[in-house]
């Protein structure tokens, strides 16, 4: 799948839809690779795969047409107030994309009704997510048995 064809130049954040998800496979896969690490082995690159071929979770990416800068993962949480959960960010040269995902992600779950968008993050992500105005609200730790 050549990303050119479906995207105008310069940066751009594209939800891709679960149907394109394979084809899409070749260039996102070495961030759910990536993903597949930090879970420490309890999520699968390949699981992560087919849950957004299911729409079980959302794949974001951030393109300039020609190639993938970062790929990020959410979920939508049901109940009374439907949280958006973005669980996976990766890229290159974070600086040119993460204010739009984000910014992205923030009004797409706007768009389907969504009140809340929560992260999960590593310590590093929480001065940017800070400026796009979230709050910490827990930590946690884990340890392997």
């Amino acid at each position: 799948m050549s990303l050119a064809e479906k995207i105008e130049p310069g940066l751009h954040i594209v939800g891709v839809q679960s149907h394109q998800m394979r084809a899409m496979w070749p260039h996102v896969e070495k961030y759910f690779k990536s993903f597949e690490e930090r879970s420490r082995g309890a999520l699968l690159a390949y699981d992560l795969l087919a849950q957004c071929c299911n729409a079980e979770r959302q794949c974001w990416v951030a393109t300039d047409g020609e190639r993938v800068q970062a790929c990020a993962l959410t979920e939508v949480q049901p109940g009374p107030k439907k949280v958006v959960i973005l669980s996976f960010c990766s890229g290159e040269h974070m600086e040119d994309w993460w204010r739009e995902m984000v910014g992205t992600i923030v009004d797409w779950a706007k768009s389907i009704g969504s009140k809340r968008v929560t992260a999960i993050h590593r310590p590093g992500w929480k001065k940017f997510l800070e400026r796009e105005g979230f709050k910490m609200s827990h930590m946690n730790s884990d340890i392997d048995l």
